[in-house]
């Protein structure tokens, strides 16, 4: 191909978003992601090996030069691709030496792993352990590992350290897991303070009156409180994880988080952990809210659908319910309510009645959890999402390794 039937020779010039004496960069008019950056030479050669070595450098400057402006326009991107083709057989379409810069992000495939190799798409994993590689994400629901109508946080060990030993146990059988993130809720150790100040709903009037409690005169002291709380809540389930010779990094929302429901703001990417044995551990919480309210309740269940959707290779979500439910029922529970009653598979449009004890619940009760998982299903149709009885230890850990579980399948809507 000559210079005159070269497309990149002819390209038009308000296409160029950087120029310097040997190169040109342009964005891809066919992006692989958002952002796709091209570098060329400015002299038409259609081999990367017949350039000289003040081409390749300059390139080599200008791949660092737009890898930090693309960071600097968008803080989600957290990897590159970075790639030229040389020759017909090697895909090469544009005989005009080409390099791409393709910006990477968590959760853009299910499974990066292997990367470039994956031009060859059946040698793209090392070996057939690593296609079954995933990430989990699990739920621990205030109600199952505290007692969630007591008055004051109370919390019941028994059953933290079944759930950590499920968990130990989960990563020792399936080596495929390679990441769990670990969300719980409030329970007595936030609810009951929260529910007293009214925190979920953001800073009162003016003219509002509460009734202090011993240690809060003030709203404002109340979510110091609860975030207090919600951190001795989170120690007992790292010392119970601990315990059980497992890692953990938590990661209080109040930190790293603002705003509330399933689009809050906040970089998740942070929670990725090191190694399969550390597990990243976060949970409901107070933050700060943009605009009047000013603060607000980040629920649990809201934090687990960006981790399913945008943490890599997530390919379960599982929540863990307490009060003696095998997951969600077609009635309330009460002392009539049978094995019958529980839905094996529910989507948007199943007929159930949902219960939210408002007295005790903050947020929205095992009806938000079905509703998050129905979000997580539509964004991210690979993912299986379970809500299971977190008080047998069975049942969390077959469902963390994959075996058929007695529960409710959230399925997506057809």
């Amino acid at each position: 191909m000559n210079e005159q039937a070269c497309i990149f020779c002819n390209l038009q010039s308000d296409r160029f978003i950087d120029e310097t004496e040997l190169s040109l960069v342009f964005r891809d008019a066919f992006p692989v992601t958002n952002l796709h950056t091209l570098i060329i030479p400015k002299r038409h050669v259609s081999n990367y090996f017949n350039l000289t070595e003040p081409e390749r450098q300059d390139i080599q400057e200008l791949l660092l030069k737009h890898k930090h402006l693309i960071e600097q326009e968008d803080r989600t991107v957290s990897g590159y691709n970075i790639g030229i083709n040389v020759g017909q057989s090697a895909g090469q379409t544009v005989f005009h030496v080409h390099t791409h810069l393709i910006p990477r992000r968590n959760g853009d495939v299910e499974n990066p792993r292997g990367g470039i190799r994956h031009v060859i798409p059946s040698k793209g994993y090392y070996s057939k352990d690593d296609e079954n590689e995933h990430s989990i994400v699990i739920k621990f629901g205030g109600g199952l590992i505290t007692s969630k109508n007591a008055k004051l946080p109370t919390l019941k060990p028994d059953v933290l350290q079944n759930l950590a030993k499920s968990l130990r146990q989960a990563l020792d059988i399936s080596k495929n897991i390679t990441a769990v993130y670990l969300v719980h809720g409030a329970g007595s150790f936030g609810h009951p303070r929260s529910k007293h100040w009214n925190l979920a709903k953001g800073r009162s009037p003016s003219n509002t009156t509460y009734v202090p409690d011993k240690e809060c005169t003030t709203q404002l002291e109340a979510v110091h409180r609860v975030r207090q709380e919600m951190q001795d809540l989170a120690s007992h389930v790292a010392a119970a994880l601990k315990a059980e010779g497992l890692t953990v990094r938590t990661h209080p929302p109040h930190l790293w988080a603002r705003n509330v429901g399933s689009n809050f703001l906040g970089d998740i990417s942070k929670l990725q952990p090191s190694n399969r044995y550390e597990i990243s551990l976060t949970w409901g919480d107070p933050v700060d809210v943009d605009g009047p309210s000013e603060f607000g309740i980040l629920s649990g269940d809201d934090i687990v659908v960006r981790l399913a959707t945008e943490m890599p290779n997530v390919k379960q979500l599982i929540f863990c319910v307490g009060g003696g439910v095998d997951g969600i029922l077609r009635r309330p529970p009460d002392a009539t309510t049978t094995n019958a009653d529980l839905i094996t598979e529910w989507t948007k449009e199943t007929q159930w009645e949902s219960h939210h004890d408002v007295t005790v619940d903050v947020t929205g009760g095992i009806g938000l959890k079905a509703a998050r998982g129905a979000i997580v299903k539509e964004i991210a149709p690979h993912v299986t999402v379970q809500i299971i009885n977190g008080e047998i230890p069975s049942r969390v850990l077959d469902a963390m390794v994959g075996r058929k579980v007695v529960g409710t399948t959230i399925r997506a809507c057809l």
